[in-house]
């Protein structure tokens, strides 16, 4: 059996403690760090897992740090995996993460003695215990708050030689039964899936996977990655990384897709959502609608990319950052609207240089500067990847050359969308193919010949994977909304992949009929949805946000 006090390591001298003595060595040490006298005095915080107090650590806070500094250091040292909510229980008031309540100043929530709660997402919840052990008149060194102490890494021998495991070792990921094992040893097993063991509560829970490279930052001066995870193991560990990525065994295709973006696109409303819209209001002085709509689409979705995918907020964004998210992130999705070649990056320069004239960005002249120069190898990697495009976008982009108008185009028009329907395995002349074709052509006074062919084909689209389900109620649904949007001044299904549109109008309707939901074993249809549409869950999700305010605008 674990014991319950777990050693651990004061982080500024070095020394081994236990908890119970923690407080009394952390203090000393404290007040003989040489560290900066504040003018109020910070607090010392113990936290410790609810449920195996054998996880614990010490930090130091100011006074006028946040929950949410806090939360950073938790995230980064213990439990993020998929970027999922949070929130403190402080008596009886309750911090989400995405509340501006976790702005307070922790003078004006807690004090010596106060006890209070953390829980890390809310449906495979770690669940932590917080107090505040005592108080000094010493600050952090570096920043509102830092890691003072921490339990030791947990200890095992090597199933196989009896030296200090490093390695949980088994058949398959989804195997319980396995066998800890030191690095020698591992390098001569085949074929079996290895995991780090962790020195957290979250171990094995979702995607979870320590990250020193994140954790070190809240360490004291003086601690570097090599100080806890040797060179070999790391190594080794970039090289799994690689390698059972392809096997698809690593956190990137775990289970938990729909949600991780749920709480991605979350993540990014809730740190610089205002100012994209202001950005977007702004751009409505000098731009007409459709790149206004443009415009919101591709800040939103980049910016839910360095979020999600990087976990990276504003503030950390850098040069390479842009530039491995241009290419990597955006260039490479063979689904790509045409008119995001041309305007993808001069879009994003505004949006930078915008953020930092409102004091979010300090760099954004070295990022604009980036995304210049990297400008010219985005279109030839997207052109390069064109070729994976679908057929329906190719014969709609033929049908937009033709300088035609009146019958003429709309003979044309029914010529593209019985050209796109083979792809639907759809029936030109069927029931449903008529009513759409009267809903979106005949009776429509937004559209012409051009955009209701456009708007068939969206329809089609969405026709051809709902007869997978089997309901005629989600086709119905799909055609109310393609319907519904016509109406729109704007016409938004007239831009943008129409593949895209098409995948976000079925998840919309899934997801409101509850067949997609945010259970932490994620959700098969929604992996499916993108998965038949060749799309990026991030991609459709972050359309369904465009579609959702597109649809309350034709509603008013």
């Amino acid at each position: 059996m674990t014991p319950r006090n777990r050693p651990g390591t004061c982080l500024i001298c070095r020394a081994v403690i236990s908890k119970k003595l923690g407080l009394q060595h952390g203090e000393k040490c404290i007040q003989s760090s040489g560290w900066p006298i504040g003018s109020s005095p910070s607090f010392i915080i113990k936290i410790e897992d609810r449920h195996d107090p054998t996880y614990w650590l010490m930090i130091l806070a100011q006074h006028d740090a946040r929950l949410n500094d806090i939360d950073s250091l938790i995230r980064d040292v213990w439990v993020e995996c998929c970027n999922h909510l949070s929130a403190f229980t402080i008596g009886k008031e309750t911090y989400m993460h995405t509340d501006e309540e976790m702005n307070i100043p922790l003078a004006d929530l807690i004090k010596k003695g106060s006890l209070f709660y953390y829980e890390y997402d809310f449906e495979s919840t770690t669940e932590l215990r917080l107090k505040v052990v005592g108080v000094t008149p010493v600050m952090p060194p570096e920043g509102r708050i830092c890691l003072t102490a921490r339990n030791n890494h947990p200890s095992y021998p090597c199933s196989i030689c009896g030296k200090k495991a490093d390695f949980y070792v088994s058949n398959s990921e989804e195997e319980e039964a396995g066998q800890y094992c030191c690095l020698d040893c591992t390098l001569h097993l085949d074929g079996v899936y290895v995991q780090l063991i962790e020195n957290s509560p979250r171990t094995g829970i979702c995607c979870y996977s320590e990250n020193p490279d994140v954790a070190i930052n809240w360490y004291p001066p003086g601690w570097t990655v090599d100080d806890f995870q040797s060179k070999e193991i790391q190594k080794f560990m970039e090289y799994l990384r690689k390698n059972q990525e392809t096997d698809g065994t690593t956190p990137d295709n775990c289970q938990c897709d729909d949600e991780m973006v749920d709480d991605m696109v979350s993540a990014v409303s809730a740190d610089i959502g205002d100012e994209i819209t202001a950005f977007i209001k702004e751009e409505q002085a000098s731009h007409d609608g459709e790149a206004i709509a443009l415009a919101e689409e591709i800040v939103t979705t980049f910016s839910t990319m360095l979020y999600g995918y990087h976990k990276k907020k504003i503030g950390e964004w850098d040069a390479p950052l842009i530039h491995t998210t241009l290419l990597n992130d955006v260039a490479q999705n063979p689904s790509l609207p045409d008119d995001w070649l041309d305007n993808t990056v001069p879009i994003l320069c505004r949006f930078l240089a915008y953020m930092e004239k409102y004091g979010r960005l300090q760099n954004a002249a070295a990022l604009i500067t980036e995304l210049q120069e990297t400008e010219p190898l985005f279109r030839e990697t997207v052109i390069g990847y064109r070729g994976a495009g679908n057929q329906s976008g190719s014969i709609m982009e033929q049908e937009r050359t033709n300088e035609t108008e009146g019958d003429e185009f709309a003979a044309k028009g029914t010529h593209t969308a019985q050209e796109s329907i083979p792809m639907a395995q759809t029936t030109p002349d069927s029931e449903e193919e008529n009513i759409i074709s009267e809903s979106l052509s005949g009776n429509s006074q937004n559209a012409s010949g051009e955009e209701a062919s456009r708007h068939q084909m969206i329809f089609d689209q969405c026709v051809d994977f709902c007869n997978r389900l089997e309901n005629e109620g989600i086709t119905k649904r799909c055609r109310e909304i393609v319907t519904n949007m016509t109406t729109h001044p704007e016409d938004p299904l007239s831009r943008g992949g129409s593949t895209l549109w098409s995948a976000a109008i079925v998840y919309m309707v899934c997801k409101d009929e509850g067949l997609i939901g945010r259970a932490t074993g994620g959700c098969p249809l929604a992996q499916d949805i993108c998965e038949y549409y060749d799309l990026k869950l991030t991609s459709v999700r972050s359309k369904v946000s465009v579609l959702n305010k597109r649809l309350a605008e034709c509603t008013e």
